[in-house]
């Protein structure tokens, strides 16, 4: 599998011609396309799921802020938070 995904010969096609389309478009349309970074949602968590619910036509308000909401949201969406759901660890 490691040597197809580093070829290009998998399923769904080269992944970094994948990645580059989408980043491409992102760019040209970003009302329609949202590219995100791992890099950038680990080093500002906050400032990145603002931009993603500004993207979904949900922004925060500022009362929400205030009351800690984002930061509820990011807790609530975090690795160790979905890792201990009961239905990631029976499938129930």
């Amino acid at each position: 599998m490691f040597e197809a995904f580093c070829n290009g010969a998998i399923f769904y096609g080269p992944f970094w011609d994948n990645l580059l389309g989408y980043r491409r478009r992102s760019l040209e349309d970003p009302t329609h396309v949202l590219f995100m970074r791992y890099e950038e949602m680990k080093a500002e968590p906050r400032d990145q799921i603002n931009r993603l619910a500004e993207f979904l036509g949900y922004p925060f308000t500022k009362q929400e802020e205030d009351n800690g909401f984002v930061d509820e949201v990011l807790d609530l969406s975090s690795l160790p938070n979905l890792n201990g759901l009961e239905v990631n660890k029976t499938g129930k």
